[in-house]
């Protein structure tokens, strides 16, 4: 049941780096198409975006979205298997769900513009945060099998504490509590509905946490992508929960 549970809400990103490993067609475009696709979703991790501050700008990124969904549904369909498929799918559906809502409405769209100050006086943070994360993760992969789990969720906790950390630099008068609050949200989307079923007995300050030790990595080349490590060591949990 954990195994089917965690399958399900694999969800967010982590499971698009399935077509990373999944068997080649001939048609199969080259795997960067599928980076390519995801640009658009992932605004915290590309180092070359920023968060639409304006109408006309939100307006132009919510129509980029669905080109995106249908690049995303192209390439599983050529280049993946009926299961890895349906898995990528609602891994996807998880953070372009959270922006797709905020497209729909003038209401909401006019929410994220007036936020949007925060959300890119910030991002720098929120991308020193998820490096430093994406590095615990890399180091996850080296880790006994036991430590992975741990890693994985601790260390996650300790990326939405650093991100918060973000926001106290900036200020209130930048980052008001209401912005706080909504860009927070957005940052904690990444891992939320799987963390809150699988880290359950990891909180931030529990002992299982502040004993947490991750085999050191150096970046490099070798450890740009975020998507690997994440489904790598989740991947290990799934079958070690499977024997």
């Amino acid at each position: 049941m954990y195994k089917s549970i965690l399958f399900t809400l694999i969800g967010i990103y982590f499971v698009i780096q399935t077509v990373i490993s999944a068997p080649q067609e001939k048609k199969c475009p080259n795997e960067t198409l599928r980076e390519t696709c995801v640009h658009s979703l992932f605004i915290i991790g590309s180092p070359d975006s920023k968060f639409p501050d304006s109408s006309d700008q939100l307006k132009a990124f919510c129509g980029k979205l669905k080109d995106t969904d249908k690049c995303v549904k192209d390439y599983t369909k050529r280049c993946m298997s009926p299961t890895g498929r349906r898995a990528t799918e609602v891994a996807v559906a998880g953070i372009s769900r959270l922006l797709k809502r905020m497209c729909k409405s003038n209401e909401r769209r006019a929410e994220f513009v007036k936020n949007a100050g925060c959300g890119n006086a910030v991002i720098p943070d929120m991308r020193s945060c998820l490096n430093s994360y994406k590095l615990s993760l890399y180091g996850a992969q080296k880790a006994p099998l036991s430590d992975k789990l741990p890693i994985l969720c601790c260390k996650f906790h300790d990326f939405r504490g650093c991100v918060r950390k973000g926001f106290d630099r900036v200020g209130s008068q930048v980052c008001p509590e209401e912005s706080r609050k909504y860009f927070g949200h957005i940052a904690d989307a990444f891992q939320s509905d799987v963390f809150d079923l699988i880290c359950s007995n990891y909180d931030a300050d529990s002992d299982k946490c502040k004993a947490v030790v991750v085999p050191e990595v150096t970046e490099s080349e070798e450890t740009r992508s975020l998507l690997k490590p994440l489904r790598n060591v989740l991947k290990s949990v799934l079958e070690s929960d499977n024997n």
